[in-house]
This record gives C-alpha cells, structure tokens and sequence, in this order.
C-alpha cells in the first residue's frame, strides 16, 4: 500500500486507501450474498478463470451490473446477436 498510496498530499493517501478498503468490503459482500456470483463460480469452477470471463464479457457487453454478468457466465441468460462478417 506504501508504494501505490505513499506519494500524496497531505491526506490524499490516507482517502484513497480507504476507498480500496471500502471498495475490497463492498466486493466480498456482494460475492458472500449474491447467488448468481456462487452459480457463476461453480461453472466457472475458479475465481480465476470467473474473472478472465467477467473481463471478456465487459469487453463485448454493454451490462447493467455484475449480477447480469454472473447470471450470463451460469448460463442463465442467453444473448442472440449477429455474427460479425
């Protein structure tokens, strides 16, 4: 943290390593409560390999929130666009 935060104002670092921590507790929140996270892992069957997907998904959809992002890696949601020629 010294290395990425150390280097601020006065204060500056000390607010950006609370927005890490702050957005570190939002993210393992949401994935201890979101079902559609647990079904996405199953299938995925690592967190490594659920996130490689998630990030190709936000390369190629526009998406509302991960929750639709989860529920499209499980295979719950289908999504029927062209083929690109």
């Amino acid at each position: 943290m010294e290395h990425s935060y150390g280097h601020g104002k006065k204060y500056l670092a000390t607010n950006f390593i609370l927005l890490t921590f702050l957005a570190f507790l939002t993210d393992q929140i949401a994935q201890r409560l979101d079902a559609a996270f647990d079904r996405a892992l199953t299938y995925c069957k690592t967190k490594k390999k659920l996130w490689e997907k998630v990030r190709q998904v936000f390369d190629l959809l526009p998406c509302m929130s991960m929750n639709v992002i989860y529920r499209f890696k499980a295979k719950e949601i289908k999504v029927d666009f062209p083929l690109l020629e």
